[in-house]
């Protein structure tokens, strides 16, 4: 059944385990844990990892326990039978509570390392720093490893994604000299594997070059990603070649680029942004307005965004009342759909409000701004717009 990966069939044999579960069942009971955390039955995986590592407390058990947590917080698959969910919550403290007992065993367990940094950048909201620690780490651990073991299919494997995983990480935290390395240490190492798609290989080097400066080298890594192997949509990599144009000082190329290689009718919201954007930088406030409002149009997760960028523009032609209002749109969608603050958008709308002399509800929002940004101090608009007229 294992061969088969009949994960059913292995799950079906739980009844026969004897309660309170017997040491001379643990390599059966191991091997059902293992199926239900397949099929997603996520309680029941957990109290059945629980009772083989009270009994036997291994790496390997105590890592299953981390792996079967953290699947559950990537909500990767959601399980058919809500008793077998976890709260993120539960998720996150069981995945922190077994992760850890897991390094107590082995610190230079390669795969839980790398999850460690993938729970830090992706469940916990992009916490970089600290996910970088741990991939950088996997990477060591690997590289350490007996050259038999490098060849291992899984750990190879991880190594990549690692050294992928790394590379993004960085790039969110401006180091962009650290970023090339790994980017390219992952081009070098997954390219006779393809354990990742070589479009997203492509596509981080590209983006580290861009950042460092190297337009050439990153025009050159978008454009074999656009035909590397890989998922269908290449919209990103249009945009991407767009950046080079503007970090080229081109926009008029940037603009056209975009035009031309994305059709209106299927170009995504946060395209139209970006060509709004592009538009407005180069002096065409129209046009970015009505680009802007198509990305509205089409927009269900970044509508903030985009408020944010027609509030803005508002407030510089002096439409103050309208600037306010575009500000609280994108305030209260994020709040709604996101549960956080947009700061971008309280900062105009103080500004906004400072102008219309409205200073009790100004430093309301100071108020909520600096609990978001305790840092930074307020900055007044660089040239406060005049109140429109009635």
């Amino acid at each position: 059944a294992k061969k088969r990966c009949d994960w059913p069939a292995i799950a079906a044999l739980a009844p026969l385990l004897p309660e309170p579960l017997d040491p001379a069942w643990l390599p059966l009971a191991d091997e059902v844990a293992f199926a239900l955390g397949r099929l997603a039955r996520y309680r029941d995986a957990a109290d059945l990892w629980r009772a083989t590592f009270q009994l036997a407390p291994t790496w390997r058990r105590a890592s299953a326990l981390a792996y079967v947590h953290y699947e559950a917080a990537l909500v990767r698959r959601r399980p058919r039978d809500p008793d077998q969910a976890f709260s993120l919550e539960e998720a996150r403290d069981g995945f922190r509570r077994w992760v850890a007992e897991a390094l107590e065993l082995d610190p230079q367990s390669v795969k839980d390392l790398y999850r460690l940094g993938v729970f830090e950048a992706q469940v916990e909201s992009a916490h970089d720093k600290v996910a970088l620690r741990a991939f950088l780490a996997a990477i060591t651990a690997y590289r350490a490893l007996p050259a038999p073991l490098r060849e291992r299919g899984d750990l190879r494997k991880t190594h990549a994604k690692a050294l992928y995983a790394a590379g993004r990480s960085a790039l969110r935290l401006g180091r962009v000299k650290l970023a090339r390395r790994l980017a390219f240490a992952c081009q070098r190492a997954d390219a006779p594997h393809d354990h990742l798609d070589p479009m997203h290989r492509l596509d981080l080097a590209g983006r580290a070059c861009l950042a460092n400066g190297e337009l050439d080298h990153a025009e050159r890594a978008f454009r074999l990603a656009l035909d590397a192997k890989g998922p269908p949509r290449r919209d990103h990599l249009l945009v991407r070649l767009s950046e080079v144009a503007e970090a080229r000082g081109d926009l008029p190329e940037a603009i056209r680029w975009l035009e031309a290689h994305t059709r209106p009718e299927r170009r995504a919201a946060w395209i139209w942004r970006r060509l709004g954007d592009l538009q407005r930088a180069a002096g065409d406030l129209e046009g970015a307005l009505s680009s802007w409002h198509a990305a509205i149009q089409k927009d269900r997760m970044g509508k903030h965004l985009t408020w944010t960028r027609l509030a803005d523009a508002h407030a510089e032609r002096g439409e103050l009342k309208r600037a306010e209002r575009t500000y609280r749109k994108a305030v209260d969608f994020a709040r709604k759909r996101w549960s956080k603050e947009h700061a971008p958008a309280l900062r105009g709308l103080a500004a906004v409000l400072e102008a219309r002399g409205k200073d009790e509800p100004a430093e309301r929002i100071h108020a909520r701004l600096r609990k978001v940004e305790p840092d930074r101090a307020r900055r007044p608009l660089s040239s406060p717009p005049q109140e429109e007229q009635a």
